[in-house]
């Protein structure tokens, strides 16, 4: 063996943070929050041997943010809701810098897209401790690039939520939720 060791890694996050404003008139709410997206996009490789003086070290470095939006309505009846959200398709911008072991270029600016998504969901309560949700999420990826697919999720859940206030132990007031 020559002792070669060669590392790769990759360190990769989207957070958003969200303001939200809300309103409602009787049975119909509105809402809409300004988005604020942060992230980075990190890779490194390295690779080292005991038999040989040629090391070697590269890395890319990817920070990016910006400002999106979504926009959400829900109607709330008796023992039902029904909602539907939009978040707007958002553009974040950042810089990029690549280095090795001789150099670290400087930075230039970069891109990131995200399509929009777009939601429906529907909440019923059959029983008086019992809802049961389910929604669906639509994802355009492929209008950002053609190599990508666009993506469709559909959730479903159940949920018991008991009168804290007629139960006298923390487990029998807990709230269980499956989906």
């Amino acid at each position: 063996s020559n002792g070669l060791v060669e590392q790769q890694s990759t360190n990769k996050y989207l957070y958003r943070a969200d303001v939200i404003y809300g309103t409602y008139y009787k049975n119909f709410n509105a809402g809409v929050s300004g988005n604020f997206y942060f992230g980075h996009d990190n890779y490194a490789f390295s690779q080292t041997s005991s038999s040989s003086s040629f090391n070697t070290s590269e890395s890319l470095t990817k920070d990016f943010k910006n400002i999106g939006f979504t926009i959400g309505v829900l109607e709330s009846l008796k023992n039902m809701s029904f909602g539907a959200h939009a978040s707007l398709p958002v553009t974040l911008k950042g810089k990029s810098v690549r280095g090795n072991i001789h150099v670290t270029e400087a930075a230039i600016d970069c891109e990131y897209d995200l399509p929009g998504q777009y939601n429906l969901s529907a909440t019923i309560i059959p029983l008086k401790y019992i809802k049961i949700a389910a929604d669906i999420c639509y994802e355009p990826w492929s209008s950002i690039s053609s190599d990508y697919r666009d993506t469709k999720k559909v959730g479903i859940g159940i949920s018991y939520e008991p009168d804290k206030d007629s139960h006298k132990t923390l487990i029998g007031s807990m709230t269980l939720r499956a989906g």
